[in-house]
This record gives structure tokens, sequence and C-alpha cells, in this order.
């Protein structure tokens, strides 16, 4: 009798074991649903991330479009900037020339012939200075005279600019400074600038 309880006794501990082994199995089994679960939410994130980073790799339509406006715009800049294509009258560029000349010149006058657009200006006093500097001992290298040529031919510099500007570069330019006591007398002349004849060299 104490056998066949010894033996009960050790059957139902093996029986309690394997029940026991049997429900950790499946607590494992029942984890590992979880755990794909968990790692299957936590993809989800990253796949709802997605649809924000998209639009990043759309950045050729957004650049192509202000590469069309930037081309656009140097067209229309390229067609109001003067050229060679536009080519204006002699009395057109007189016109422009005039409008220089009342800045800086009271008494001018303006003439055109063939591809030569010549300017005579005079000023009040000029003759008796330059007698002065004369009566003196002075030249073309007198200060006062050679601060006056200065100025003269940054005017002549401006004009010719706008001859160019006008797409006339086949237009000379002829500044004359002449003798405010006599006006058929020249004390100064440039072509296109540059001095072809002074009265005190």
């Amino acid at each position: 009798m104490k056998k066949k309880g010894i033996f009960k006794i050790i059957l139902a501990i093996l029986v309690l074991i394997f029940i026991v082994s049997s429900c950790g199995g499946g607590k494992d089994d029942d984890a590992a649903p979880e755990e794909d679960s968990q790692s299957a939410e936590a993809a989800t994130p990253t796949e709802k991330t997605l649809p924000s980073e998209a639009p990043k790799e759309d950045p050729e339509p957004v650049d192509t479009a202000p590469k069309q406006n930037s081309d656009s715009n140097a067209e229309e800049n390229s067609s109001s900037e003067p050229s060679s294509n536009v080519n204006y009258s002699l009395d057109d560029l007189s016109d422009l020339i005039e409008i220089v000349l009342d800045q800086r010149f009271p008494n001018y006058n303006i003439s055109s012939e063939d591809n030569t657009i010549t300017v005579n200006i005079w000023m009040d006093g000029i003759a008796i200075e330059l007698a002065a500097i004369q009566e003196n001992g002075g030249d073309a290298s007198n200060e006062s005279w050679m601060a006056l040529k200065e100025g003269i031919g940054a005017m002549s510099d401006s004009i010719c600019e706008v001859i160019d500007a006008g797409g006339r570069e086949d237009v000379y330019f002829s500044l004359n400074l002449l003798n405010d006591q006599n006006l058929d007398n020249t004390l100064l002349s440039m072509l296109d600038s540059v001095i072809i004849y002074d009265v005190l060299a």
C-alpha cells in the first residue's frame, strides 16, 4: 500500500511538471506574437513618416520654374538694353547729347554731318583767363588749364558712351572749346575724347 501511495505521488508530480512545462511553452508562444505585434507597431511609425519625406524627392520641378523665369528675365533685360540691332539716327543722338550738355554747359551748339557729330562749347571769361596764362609764361601744363581739359574730357567720354549705347559705333564725336570773345577761334579740340588741338601747346 505504501508503495502504491508513493507511486501515485510520483505520478502526480510528473503530471504537474508536464502541465507546468506545457504552460510555460504556451506563454513563450504567446509572447512571440506580442513581440511581433510590438515590432509591427514600431515599424508603422516609420512607414507613416515616408509620405512626409516623399516631397523631398521632387526638387527638380521646383528648381526648373525659377530657371525658366530667370531665362525669361534675361531675355527681357537684353531686349531692353541698347544693342547693335538698335541704331539711333544722328538727330536722336543729338537730342541725347543735348541732355548731357544741359547739365554742364549753358553755352553750346550741336551739328551733325555724314557720320560725325560736332559740339561747340564756350564759357564766359575763358579768353581772358587763357591770355593771362600766356602772359605769365604758362603753357598746356598749366594747372588750371589742365583741370579744365580733364573736365571737358570726362564729358566727352560720357557723350561717346551715349553714342555707342545707341548702336552707332561708326559715328565720330568732335568737341571744340571756343573763344567766348570770338566764336570763330578754337581753343581746344577733341575727337572721340582725344585732344587733337590745344591753343597752349
